[in-house]
């Protein structure tokens, strides 16, 4: 689904233009605070409203964007702590934050 959906974008993007992706990364918080029993494949995992939540890792979120056409401009995961002021405690959370282009000229493959 992700790569038809990718090369969706793609075709109805103008060239130069951008796609901005800003997404929980592998090893979050909240990856980490899923029950027991919701896991279902690899990094997926099923929420309590059935809703699907998959983690990724940079270089997967770049290999499906450049398998789709597009060029990666940026692929971090950044990592913020921050407190939970009703409770008091500190948690650690990650980010994927990436930015992908489509060319001016199409590539040639």
């Amino acid at each position: 689904a992700l790569p038809a959906a990718l090369r969706r974008v793609h075709a109805l993007l103008r060239p130069g233009g951008r796609v901005l992706v800003r997404d929980y990364a592998e090893g979050d918080l909240a990856q980490l605070r899923h029950p027991p029993g919701s896991k279902v494949a690899e990094r997926c995992f099923v929420r309590g409203d059935l809703t699907l939540t998959r983690y990724c890792a940079p270089s997967e979120l770049r290999a499906a964007f450049e398998g789709a056409g597009f060029e990666t401009e940026t692929a971090d995961v950044e990592h913020r702590t921050l407190r939970n002021r009703k409770e008091g405690k500190l948690m650690q959370r990650k980010w994927i934050s990436a930015k992908f282009k489509k060319p001016q000229v199409p590539v040639q493959g």
